[in-house]
C-alpha cells in the first residue's frame, strides 16, 4: 500500500500521543484517510481542518476533552481534544448510525499500528455528509474519490486464474471474510471467520484440483493489481442449473467497477442455458444489491453456513431466470 510518507510523519506522532490519552480501540476516519492514501494532496499539516476518530464502547472521556454536538444535534456528541496543534474529533456511535460506524472499525486498513477506514467507507460517510448537510467540501472529496477509485480501477487486471494464484486466492478470500461476515447480531466474531483455516489444506486441494485439470464445470478468476491478487470469482456448471460459488474484493477495491468485470465474465461463461443460482450472507446488503443489479432475485432461505465451531450464519438464495429461447 502506497502512502503520502509527508503527511505520515506529521499524522503519526498525533496519534502516538492520542493514543496515551485516550487509551483504548478507535479508527480514524473522515478526510485523514483521504491525505494519506494521496487521494488528497498535501502540502503542510494547516491543511488539515481535524482528525475524525471512532471509538467503541470502552470509550471514557476525560477532563480536558470538551463535550460538544455535530452539527447541534443532541444524539450526535463528539469530544473534542488539541493535541499538538491538531483538533481531534472522538466520536462514538450515533443513534442511527450505528450500521456506519460498524463498517469503519470492520473494514479498516492497518498503517503503523494505527486503524484506518477503507476508502469505499469514507466515501459512504461523505455521501451521508452530503445527504444530510449538503456540506460543498464532502462534495469536493466524493469527487476526488471516484476519481482516484477510477485510476486505481484501472490499473487491475482480470484473468483466468493460475495454479500458482490458489494459495493466494485462499488468503484473499480469508481476509474478505474478516471484513464481510463479522457480525455483532448474529455473533460472528472475528475468532469464528478465523476457525476456517482449520481447513484451508481441503480447501486449498479443490481449488487447484479445479485449475489444474482445466475443468469444463468449474471457472476461477482474478483481479489482480501490480500481481497482487485483490480479488476473484469462482463458479461452476451443475445438472439443472449453474452457480456462482463466489465473488469476493478486497474492501479497498470494491464500488470501483471491478466486481462488475468479474461478475461479466462469469455470466458470459456460464451462458444463459439454465438459471443461474447464488448464496448471500442475510445481511449481506450490499452483496444482495449487486447481484440485482444483474438480475438476480430472491428464491429462498438458503441452508446456513456452519463455521467450525457451530455457529451459523443465515444463508439467502438467490436466483437469475433466463427467457427460453425458441428452437
Amino acid at each position: 500500500m502506497q502512502i503520502n510518507q509527508k503527511f505520515w510523519e506529521c499524522l503519526s506522532p498525533v496519534l502516538s500521543e492520542l493514543k496515551q490519552k485516550i487509551n483504548c480501540d478507535f479508527v480514524v476516519f473522515g478526510s485523514t484517510p483521504l491525505y494519506l492514501l494521496g487521494v488528497l494532496d498535501f502540502e503542510r499539516i494547516e491543511n488539515l481542518n481535524d482528525i475524525d476518530i471512532a471509538v467503541g464502547d470502552d470509550f471514557v472521556s476525560s477532563e480536558e476533552m470538551q463535550e460538544v454536538y455535530f452539527h447541534d444535534e443532541p444524539n450526535q456528541k463528539l469530544y473534542k481534544i488539541l493535541i499538538q496543534g491538531i483538533n481531534v474529533d472522538i466520536g462514538p456511535a450515533w443513534p442511527g448510525r450505528e450500521d456506519i460506524y460498524d463498517k469503519i472499525f470492520r473494514d479498516s486498513f492497518e498503517v503503523g499500528g494505527f486503524k484506518f477506514a477503507s476508502l469505499n467507507t469514507v466515501r459512504e460517510w461523505k455521501e451521508l455528509m452530503v445527504k444530510e448537510y449538503g456540506r460543498e467540501k464532502d462534495r469536493n472529496h466524493l469527487e476526488k474519490i471516484k476519481d482516484f477509485q477510477k485510476r486505481k480501477a484501472e490499473s487491475v487486471i482480470v484473468a483466468d486464474a493460475t495454479l500458482e494464484d490458489m494459495e493466494n486466492v485462499l488468503s484473499l478470500k480469508d481476509e474478505v471474510w474478516v471484513s464481510t461476515y463479522t457480525n455483532k447480531e448474529h455473533g460472528i466474531t472475528v475468532e469464528d471467520i478465523q476457525s476456517r483455516k482449520i481447513h484451508n489444506a481441503q480447501r486449498l486441494d479443490f481449488m487447484q484440483k479445479s485449475v489444474r485439470g482445466k475443468s469444463t464445470t468449474e471457472h476461477i478468476w482474478t483481479a489482480k493489481n501490480g500481481g497482487r491478487i485483490v480479488g476473484m470469482c469462482w463458479v461452476e456448471r451443475k445438472d439443472g442449473y449453474n452457480k456462482i460459488g463466489s465473488l469476493y474484493l478486497l474492501p479497498s477495491y470494491q464500488r470501483m467497477g471491478i466486481g462488475k468485470r468479474l461478475m461479466e465474465k462469469a455470466l458470459s461463461w456460464l451462458g444463459e442455458e439454465k438459471k443461474i443460482k447464488l448464496g448471500v450472507a442475510t445481511y449481506n446488503s450490499d452483496a444482495i444489491e449487486f447481484y440485482r443489479k444483474f438480475g438476480f432475485e430472491f428464491l429462498c432461505k438458503g441452508e446456513d453456513y456452519v463455521f467450525p465451531n457451530g455457529k451459523k450464519m443465515p444463508i439467502l438464495q438467490m436466483v437469475k431466470y433466463f427467457e427460453v429461447k425458441k428452437q
